[in-house]
Parts: C-alpha cells; structure tokens; sequence
C-alpha cells in the first residue's frame, strides 16, 4: 500500500501553525484527499496532566486564572519556582520520551497507511527545540544530564523517522505580539520565541536533520494568502 506523505508544520508560538493545518486539512478534504492533522509537543497528553495536577496542588484556584488566559502550566510554575520547574520537566521528559511520544509515533505510521497527506504541528523537532530551551536554562547538574539524553534520543529517532517535507511558517516579533494579544495568551514570552527562530534558523541550515526539503513562508500577511502559498508547495509534490 501507497503510504502517504507527512508534513511538518514549525514556527514560534502565536505564528498560526494550527490555524493553517487546519485549514490545509479542509482544503485538501475537499478536493478528495485523505488528510490528516495531528499535533504532537512537549510536556503534553500524559506530561501535561502531571505538569498541570502539581500545579494545580501548588495554586488551587488560582491556577484556572491563568488557564483562561492559555499560560502553560510550566509557565507558571517557573514563575514560582525554577528548581521545581526543572525536575518536573525532567520528569516529563522521561514521560514524553518512553510513553507519549512512541504513541504518538504509532498513531502517525498507522494514518500514513489510510492518507495521502499528514500534518504534524511541531512534530519530534518542536519536541527537540523545547528540550533544548530547557537544557538552556536549567542550573541542576541532574536536570541537565538528563534532558541532553532526552534531546539526543529525539535527534536519532527524528533521522529515523523523517517528515516528507517541512514547512516553516515565520513571522516578525510585532505580528507575533499583535497574535498573542488577539487570543489572550498573556505577557509575550520574548525569551522563548527569540530561542525558537534561533532553532528554525539552524534547522534550515541543516544542523538538526538533512535530506528533507524544508520551506520558508513568511506568515505576516493575510491566513488566505499563506495558505496558498502552502498549497503551492503541497501540489506540487509529486505524488
């Protein structure tokens, strides 16, 4: 059986990764490809639900004020404490690593037997740049031996498991700012997203994984205007 193409969709937070894999995946639906969208990231499924039970045992109530405005749980947790923040995170690393994403892998190999087309948000590479912050910041000697395992385990299962094609999708810090503000995410976490256009810009100069085309689309202008540019890209993959 024919199987069918995995696309990675990568940008910095608040870029609109999910709005334009969505959409993609409507698109193609109706022009009679079968299309798939899954999002796969860090300390999420099973490492959110420890991430978020420990925080919600640190905050109480307080902890759903910051949920409705869509700060991780991380977030807020580094805000209150650095060190606890680093040994959770070790501990959702090893979560992610030996139980969600192989699931997660799992579930992509099985939908590339029933589709012509993939999306992935963030894939195993989005997965890599978070670790790769975490190892950044992190003072504990533990932490740090720890997430360089994890970030290493990532890049060999990542060559393993290669995307078709990746897209990046990019845009400037005041679009980026104008976005989160839109959608209610709270204070601009300028740290990060500098870390993350760091990562995508070395990505593209092949220092994370080489032999797969990767694409550059500015994302500043209009969500219709950049899906056709993706669509582009897609139909003109021979298939």
């Amino acid at each position: 059986m024919k199987r069918g193409k995995l696309i990675v969709i990568l940008g910095p937070v608040g870029v609109g990764k999910s709005t334009v894999g969505r959409y993609l995946t409507s698109i193609l639906r109706r022009r009679g490809y079968l299309t798939y969208y899954i999002f796969i990231k860090a300390a999420h499924g099973l490492s959110f639900f420890v991430y978020y039970i420990i925080a919600l045992l640190i905050f109480d109530r307080r902890l759903h004020n910051y949920t409705r405005k869509r700060i991780a749980p991380w977030y807020v947790v580094s805000k209150y404490n650095k060190i606890l923040a680093e040994e959770i995170t070790a501990i959702t690393a090893v979560i992610d690593i030996f139980i969600s994403l192989p699931f997660q892998l799992f579930r992509i190999s099985l939908m590339r037997f029933f589709n012509n087309f993939i999306f992935c948000e963030e894939y195993l590479l989005g997965s890599i740049n978070d670790y790769l912050y975490g190892l950044l910041k992190a003072a504990s000697t533990g932490t740090k031996h720890c997430l360089r395992t994890i970030v290493k385990t990532l890049m060999v299962t990542t060559m393993k498991y290669k995307p078709y094609i990746i897209i990046i999708l990019d845009a400037n810090y005041q679009e980026l700012l104008r976005r989160w503000r839109k959608r209610g995410y709270g204070e601009l976490q300028w740290e990060y997203i500098l870390f993350q256009k760091i990562f995508l810009k070395l990505l593209r100069e092949g220092m994370f994984i080489n032999e797969v085309p990767i694409y550059y689309i500015d994302s500043n202008k209009d969500i219709a205007i950049v899906l056709q540019k993706v669509l582009s890209v897609l139909l003109s993959i021979k298939r």
